[in-house]
């Protein structure tokens, strides 16, 4: 009995740690908002160098990127993307459209690790017959959502989920991509002879 006690209590911590560390879109809880990756054997002085790297070489424009750093401790950044795939007036069967997003994601840093963190994600809306367009905050990315508020965005009244946001448990796969691309950069040994 107690071999059986401790081997659940071990699967529960290894499925607890594994959520930590991917980005995933939950219908009750939405996307969690930050994970933890451990990198072993790299010193935080190590860790903020090579994200920091990572940014210069990652987006187009690094100074316009970079808000505002403290030296082995954090980075917080911007970037422009494209992910969030619908379109509410297009019937089932035809491609979804993507509107492009803004984010903003702070590294914090420590000995070994490193969090990932969403602070903000905002769409441009197109211009259109009733609206002036512009950059708005995602109402199903907000920090402050209860489960009953995400649900009557989420869901109609008949329980089905709205069109626009069938491919949203996608949402979570564009920041993870991005987390991997930064945490192979840190883990890269290789020196730049060596290309």
């Amino acid at each position: 009995m107690k071999k059986i006690l401790l081997g659940l209590l071990i699967l529960v911590g290894l499925y607890s740690n594994a959520q930590e560390s991917i980005f995933v879109f939950d219908y009750k809880t939405g996307l969690n908002d930050n994970i933890v990756v451990p990198v072993e054997g790299k010193t935080a002085s190590e860790i903020y160098k090579k994200a920091l790297d990572w940014i210069k070489v990652t987006y187009t424009d690094p100074s316009k990127a970079i808000l505002s750093t403290i030296e082995n401790e954090y980075i917080r950044f911007n970037g422009l993307g494209e992910y969030i795939c619908y379109d509410p007036l297009k019937p089932k069967n035809v491609t979804l459209d993507c509107y492009n997003v803004k984010y903003e994601i702070i590294i914090s840093i420590k000995e070994g690790k490193y969090k990932f963190e969403i602070l903000s994600i905002q769409k441009y809306e197109p211009p259109r017959q009733y609206n002036s367009g512009g950059w708005i905050n995602v109402p199903i990315f907000s920090k402050n959502l209860t489960e009953e508020s995400l649900a009557k965005i989420l869901f109609k009244k008949d329980g089905t989920i709205r069109k626009e946001y069938e491919t949203i448990t996608k949402a979570g796969d564009y920041f993870n991509n991005l987390n991997t691309s930064l945490f192979e950069y840190i883990t890269n040994n290789k020196t730049k002879s060596e290309w």
